[in-house]
């Protein structure tokens, strides 16, 4: 008996490996202290955290919770390098925040982006990428966030 093992096809590769190291521009941001409240409201902060709901309450100077830090964030990051794929497939799989001072409650922030990784696995893809934000006003308050999407591999 003859066994005929017919070539296996390789996927459809949308995301590109050479990306990795791939940096993006600069992009700028910015907030105000209404922006700050509104986030701070529409996640469930209430009248037991006033620091972060209101501006004027005596005695009180408002604060900006850590988690807005993934609102004002995005941008800077080399997505169009990463490669070709449908949108539609792609998953938002975790995000980190490493704050390195509290976030003013009005401010502008400029962002640049770097694909650190990328991984693949038997149906999907893998691609990494840390953003590093830094305060314009004050340069030495920044933070860092790392982003991993996943997207499933396409064959044809």
């Amino acid at each position: 008996m003859v066994v005929v093992q017919r070539p296996r096809k390789d996927p459809k590769m949308p995301i590109n490996p050479d990306a990795v190291g791939a940096q993006g521009g600069p992009v700028r941001r910015s907030w105000t202290s209404k922006d700050a409240l509104l986030y701070a409201v529409g996640v469930g902060a209430g009248t037991d955290e006033l620091p972060f709901t209101t501006e004027n309450t005596k005695d009180l100077a408002q604060r900006v919770l850590p988690t807005f830090a993934v609102i004002i964030g995005g941008g800077g990051a080399p997505i169009d390098k990463v490669g070709s794929f449908n949108p539609a497939l792609m998953v938002h799989g975790e995000q980190g925040i490493e704050l390195f001072d509290e976030i003013p409650p009005a401010g502008e922030i400029e962002s640049v982006g770097k694909v650190v990784g990328i991984t693949r696995s038997r149906s999907t893809q893998w691609s990494r990428r840390l953003t590093h934000y830094r305060l314009t006003a004050s340069p030495n308050s920044s933070f860092t966030s790392p982003v991993p999407t996943m997207t499933r591999l396409e064959t044809r």
